[in-house]
């Protein structure tokens, strides 16, 4: 029998004690507390059971209570008939079951506030009506939450000074009922622009809590791995408060980045929360400079990497989580990495320094054994940059062969020597480099970018592939003259259809150096000058 109005109405009218009612709930509700799947009721049925549900909450023993609160978190799931389900009373029955709708509220029974924490995280993503209801009054549940996770963070930080919300506090449930109102801080920032406003105004506070925790996990402790949680989501709603219109000042931007690059840099914080770092620092450019500072000598310390008198550690981090990213991330999560690429193009085009350090790590001198296979195959950093060159396309590809080019210094010879001109081509075009292919080589494009070893295949490198191709047998050289013929009309034919349908046009490169349609092949030679085999004279 499911959870319809027929039983719904027995659960309503019949004297049924809490422990009967709770049995009949578990029933239907139990198998789907470790899924992430929903019973599906009727309009009907959701409106009988907010109204059911919300009254003998009130009367409710614990248990009971608990089972309600998880029935309305499975139920918030589906998107279908969602404003049945919530009806006028569900919004603040929620919130108060949460424990957000008094200022100071003590939390006298931390395993109902925090379920009721993570039903209201369902419903701030799924009903606008919940939304709407939570920033009313001018934020002010918004403001009740921010209140809390202030009190709680001083809590959790100070444990000796016991806080007036907190009786008989246990600390492991203190940083678990943190971490539900983080989440529910993030959920409503990301889909309110009032509550990124109002939490914007406490965005030091919210620093600092990364600061504390990050100092604390760096000590073995059981706590930890809900700590790390607890960064991960201050992380999302410092993403969201800088993504909000509301102005920040650059010297909290300033700490924010610092403290992000704090994170990339340890040795304590899983991969992960260190990608969420470099999401909020993809939002704070303008600070990204501050993060690889001139050092004096007597400033460097034992897990500091200095290179040319700046302080590289950071640059030295995000490449080592960017290299692991592009062996773990498959094709269709490559955007993901738009965020490194950017932060680094930056950095490179900011420090001389950086640019030097980056292409020592990724584009080192090429040895002979480099040129063996084709640029895109192997396992150093090199191979792998280009290997997403290839498999993607739009903002990563052009975002990667930005980078390789700044590595290269503008260089159009040496970003063909390390690419190869099949994947340069692109870039070069969009730049209108096109024209300085055939030019002379730079005095500089061989310093640092090629050894003693290299030089003596150099010249048996293709310049199209970038490397080294095995000698393969002309198979003209078993033609007759009369298949030869056959097959140099079958290929102008192929051509010439290929022409005709427009799956390619004619081109040269224009004065600005990009590649320009014609309208006739004729138009490729009309400049050339070609001189007669014959002479006037005898």
């Amino acid at each position: 029998m499911g959870l319809d109005t027929n039983l719904i109405n027995q659960l309503r009218f019949e004297p049924l004690s809490d422990e009967q009612i709770n049995a009949i709930l578990i029933n239907e509700f139990g198998p789907f507390l470790t899924s992430t799947g929903y019973p599906h009721l009727d309009a009907q049925a959701k409106t009988a059971y907010s109204d059911f549900a919300t009254d003998r909450f009130r009367r409710a023993n614990q248990e009971l209570k608990l089972t309600i609160l998880r029935s309305f978190r499975v139920l918030l799931r589906e998107l279908d008939n969602i404003s049945n389900l919530v009806t006028t009373t569900v919004p603040y029955f929620i919130i108060q079951a949460s424990g957000l709708n008094e200022e100071g509220k003590v939390v006298d029974d931390f395993e109902v506030v925090m379920e009721g924490c993570r039903c209201l995280v369902n419903g701030l993503k799924q009903s606008e009506d919940i939304r709407r209801v939570f920033i009313s009054d001018d934020c002010l549940f918004v403001s009740h939450l921010a209140e809390r996770i202030i009190t709680t963070s001083l809590q959790i930080f100070n444990p000796k000074v016991e806080q007036p919300i907190f009786v008989n506090h246990n600390l492991q449930k203190i940083i678990e009922l943190l971490y539900l109102d983080l989440r529910i801080a993030f959920a409503i920032t990301a889909l309110c622009q009032e509550a990124r406003s109002r939490i914007t105004q406490q965005i030091n506070f919210f620093i600092g809590v990364i600061h504390k925790f990050a100092a604390q996990v760096s000590i073995p402790n059981s706590d930890n791995p809900m700590k790390l949680e607890c960064i991960n989501e201050t992380l999302k709603i410092l993403f969201n408060a800088f993504y909000s219109q509301t102005p920040v000042e650059s010297s909290t931007a300033r700490l924010c980045a610092q403290e992000c690059a704090q994170l990339v840099k340890s040795p304590f914080i899983p991969d992960n929360v260190k990608h969420d770092a470099v999401n909020v620092l993809s939002h704070i450019i303008s600070q990204i400079h501050v993060l690889c500072p001139p050092v004096d000598e007597d400033q460097v310390t034992n897990d500091m990497v200095v290179y040319e008198g700046y302080d590289v550690t950071f640059v030295k981090c995000l490449l080592d989580l960017l290299e692991k990213k592009l062996d773990e991330l498959s094709q269709a999560d490559l955007e993901l990495l738009i965020i490194y690429f950017g932060i680094l193009t930056l950095l490179s085009k900011d420090n001389k320094a950086v640019r030097r350090y980056c292409r020592q790590r990724i584009l080192p001198p090429l040895r002979a054994n480099d040129v063996e296979r084709p640029p895109e195959e192997g396992n150093a950093f090199r191979n792998k940059m280009i290997r997403v060159m290839t498999k993607s396309v739009g903002n990563v590809k052009r975002l990667v062969a930005d980078f390789l080019f700044i590595l290269c210094k503008r260089s159009v010879n040496r970003m063909i020597k390390y690419c190869g001109f099949g994947h340069s081509a692109g870039l070069l075009a969009d730049y209108g480099f096109l024209g300085r292919v055939s030019e002379g080589r730079r005095a500089s494009d061989s310093e640092d970018s090629e050894t003693e070893d290299y030089k003596q295949v150099e010249g048996s490198v293709n310049p199209v592939t970038g490397y080294v191709q095995q000698e393969r047998r002309n198979p003209f050289d078993y033609m007759t003259e009369e298949q030869k013929e056959y097959e140099a009309m079958k290929l102008a034919n192929t051509m010439d259809k290929l022409l005709d349908s427009g799956v390619f046009l004619p081109g040269r490169i224009g004065p600005d150096g990009k590649p320009q349609a014609v309208s006739h092949v004729n138009e490729l030679v009309k400049d050339v000058h070609i001189e007669s085999d014959h002479s006037d004279t005898d």
